[in-house]
């Protein structure tokens, strides 16, 4: 039987014929052969192949060293471009021409001859105190190209002029914006030496006096001729009073204003000076009281200056002028008080009534008036943490300002700036008495009137800062016997008249 075969093997392939296969690649193959050695040029052209060299060279007999260590043999065969192919030199790109940036166009200020004529204008109305027009003048500013400190300076024209005209406004009184009549260009010498009078006459003795500003001299000389009463003001110790001239006059003479204007401008440029390198170089009263003096003494175009530092200080100077002269009327109340002078207080509380009854310090001093001593001592409280407040709110508003401003140089000064020196708390050891109280404030009283009594002069200033010394140290004697006896009354009475007394010892000295 015969045996299958196994899937796994393979079966024999049977041959499909003779040996003809074998026959047609050999003669194949040697007609390639034949091809290459009688055309082998143009068959290497045409597949590709490189021409073989006429000369092959001479053989190496060693092999070429190649420089560096470890560096790798790299053979450029297939770099070389196909024979047959012809290879163009690529030239290398021209340089091109770098493009030009457009040149950014600045600010040119092609306005700015204009501009500064204008502000010229604006500075002129603004410092002879014509607010509409100097406001007038700065708008005129707005939309020039003109520089940035040129077109800065009009808009403080612009808010300083409206914020002046209101303080002028507001502090229309007797002692604030006024002119001095020492200064007056009416002001007439008669006689000479120290029996000298010195006058500025008026029209009659209404109030307000109307001033003879029109050849004053040969009104003098008019009415004492027909024999006619001459109302004047008349120089005194403090003040000119208005009053009568005598019947029989000496010698009539102008007084020299040109000479008094330089004498006045020294005095203010030496005050000023000492005012900058003073603790109160950063006191909006000071730089107000600047204001006041040159305003008084007609250096009129110093006045707005002035102003203009104590309105940056202080934007609610208004305000704070205000509460300052209720202070100092308060504290002039105590004194008359303190000396059983009822009727010299009524005249400072009615002024008070009818000036400064809004204000803080003008609520306290009718408290006190009225001898409320309990809310008197509460209210005081309230209004210093107040005033602490509002000094800050003032600090920030001003920052705030300048960075809206861009001025970031004036932001940084501002946050140098060191505060106005405040009086430093005495501070008391021990137990005092009232007996000793009593003597500190006594004596400080004694000084404080002599500086009561006298013109503003440098040695007025000398006993003020003297009495708010004994004061100091007298409120904080009672203010320790009033916290061991907070029902007292009496104790607590004695250390609001003596607290308010250094508060005008302080207020009353004069930085001009």
């Amino acid at each position: 039987m015969a045996r299958q075969s196994s899937s796994s093997q393979t079966p024999k392939r049977r041959s499909s014929g003779g040996g003809g296969g074998y026959l047609f690649v050999i003669i194949l193959i040697a007609g390639l052969a034949c091809t290459f050695v009688f055309a082998g040029d143009k068959v290497r052209s045409m597949l590709g192949i490189a021409k073989k060299p006429s000369d092959e060279g001479a053989e190496p007999t060693a092999p070429v060293a190649v420089e560096g260590s470890g560096a790798q043999k790299v053979d450029h065969q297939g770099d070389m471009p196909p024979s047959g192919v012809t290879t163009v030199k690529k030239e290398a790109p021209k340089p091109t021409a770098p493009v030009a940036k457009p040149i950014e166009q600045g600010p040119t200020f092609k306005d700015q001859a204009k501009a500064e004529k204008i502000l010229a204008e604006a500075e002129k109305a603004y410092a002879a105190f014509q607010w509409q027009d100097a406001k007038s003048a700065a708008a005129k500013l707005r939309g020039l190209d003109a520089k940035k400190d040129i077109l800065a300076r009009a808009s403080d024209i612009s808010t300083g002029a409206t914020e002046i005209e209101n303080l002028f406004k507001g502090l229309d009184d007797r002692d604030e914006l006024t002119r001095n009549y020492d200064t007056d260009p009416s002001l007439v010498q008669i006689g000479e030496g120290k029996g000298a009078m010195f006058v500025v006459p008026v029209v009659d003795d209404s109030k307000p006096p109307t001033i003879v500003d029109q050849d004053p001299l040969n009104y003098i000389r008019q009415k004492n001729q027909a024999g006619s009463k001459i109302w004047a003001l008349i120089k005194g110790n403090k003040d000119f009073m208005l009053g009568q001239l005598p019947d029989t006059l000496g010698d009539l003479a102008l007084v020299d204003q040109k000479s008094v204007r330089s004498e006045k401008l020294s005095e203010f440029n030496a005050k000023v000076a000492t005012l900058r390198n003073s603790t109160r170089a950063n006191d909006a009263l000071a730089w107000y009281d600047g204001a006041k003096y040159a305003y008084r003494n007609r250096l009129d175009d110093h006045v707005t200056k002035m102003l203009d530092r104590a309105l940056d200080l202080d934007p609610d100077l208004v305000k704070t002028v205000r509460e300052d002269k209720a202070a100092k009327l308060y504290a002039n109340m105590v004194f008359h008080l303190q000396n059983n002078n009822r009727k010299q207080a009524d005249t400072f509380i009615t002024i008070i009534r009818r000036k400064f009854a809004d204000t803080d310090q003008g609520k306290q001093a009718q408290l006190c008036y009225d001898g409320k001593t309990g809310e008197l001592v509460a209210l005081a409280m309230q209004e210093d943490q107040r005033r602490k407040d509002e000094t800050q709110r003032r600090m920030q508003a001003r920052i705030e300002k300048a960075k809206n401003a861009g001025d970031l140089e004036k932001v940084a000064a501002i946050e140098k700036e060191q505060p106005v020196e405040e009086t430093e708390e005495v501070v008391i050891s021990g137990s005092p008495d009232e007996a000793a109280a009593e003597k500190e404030f006594n004596e400080g009283y004694a000084l404080y009137a002599k500086a009561n009594d006298m013109p503003p002069v440098a040695g007025r200033n000398v006993f003020y800062k003297d009495a708010a010394k004994h004061f100091e140290k007298a409120v904080a004697m009672y203010r320790k016997l009033v916290e061991k006896n907070p029902s007292d009354t009496n104790l607590q009475n004695k250390m609001v008249r003596a607290s308010q007394l250094k508060f005008g010892s302080h207020k009353n000295q004069t930085a001009f």
